[in-house]
């Protein structure tokens, strides 16, 4: 079990960088009335299970799959978004009750939507969606598209924040560092990364183009835990993953 408190509350408006630390234990968040809470999951099939054995205790959460292979949809777990591969064989069923994401592909299929919009965290936030693996221009093209995607979300959409799922498949580890993700885009805040090389699940802060601080939460199917990032006035306050 990892614990970690952000000591000095990171403001993603405010971009101020964090400083993790050990922290409250879950049970104390969970008292917490004033906390809400995104769960993060992907590849490992354990951590679907945790989550939802937790998500009724934390009543104002969000739930966020970066990669559905091995999602068992039956489960009852709600998700307020999931990201959308080319490779997935999906039911029908799956098909309508899922909210799918992904932002870059072509021939999107009906039910795969470009955004999707998010207000449960009392704010405005758009969230976008990315799968490499579908992907054959270059890493930087990809991301100025995606980030004037963004831009339209906050200038059109009038979106308070973006966050965006993403998937870097092994195949493609080597061309993608994270550092680049941020330091490639402007207009996006929280960046959900499935990245199967990690050792363990992860939330990392680093600078956009215009250097401010952004959000990367990192999910590994090599962790059975599942990553729960707690928020308190729009500011991350702590990043458990147990």
């Amino acid at each position: 079990m990892k614990r970690r408190l952000f000591l000095e509350k990171v403001s993603l408006a405010a971009g101020i960088i964090a400083v993790p630390n050990i922290g409250l234990s879950s049970q104390l968040l969970e008292k917490d009335s004033k906390s809400k809470f995104i769960f993060h999951i992907g590849e490992n099939s354990t951590q679907f299970k945790q989550v939802l054995e937790k998500v009724g205790g934390f009543h104002r959460s969000l739930v966020f799959l970066t990669d559905a292979t091995e999602f068992d949809f039956s489960s009852g777990l709600n998700l307020d978004a999931a990201l959308y591969k080319k490779d997935l064989n999906l039911t029908l069923q799956e098909v309508e009750e899922v909210l799918w994401v992904n932002s870059m592909i072509e021939d999107r299929p009906d039910y795969v939507k470009e955004y999707l919009i998010n207000q449960r965290l009392g704010k405005k936030v758009g969230i976008l969606g990315l799968d490499f693996e579908s992907q054959f221009e270059s890493f930087l093209e990809v991301i100025e598209k995606l980030d004037l995607k963004a831009s339209f979300l906050k200038e059109n959409q009038q979106c308070d924040q973006v966050f965006c799922l993403i998937n870097i498949p092994e195949n493609k580890k080597g061309e993608i560092a994270l550092e680049k993700l941020a330091r490639f885009s402007s207009a996006i805040d929280f960046f959900f990364v499935e990245r199967a090389d990690f050792p363990s699940n992860n939330l990392l802060a680093l600078p956009n183009k215009d250097g401010r601080q952004v959000m990367l939460s990192i999910n590994t199917k090599n962790d059975i835990c599942c990553s729960n990032i707690e928020y308190v006035k729009n500011s991350i306050v702590s990043f458990i993953s147990e």
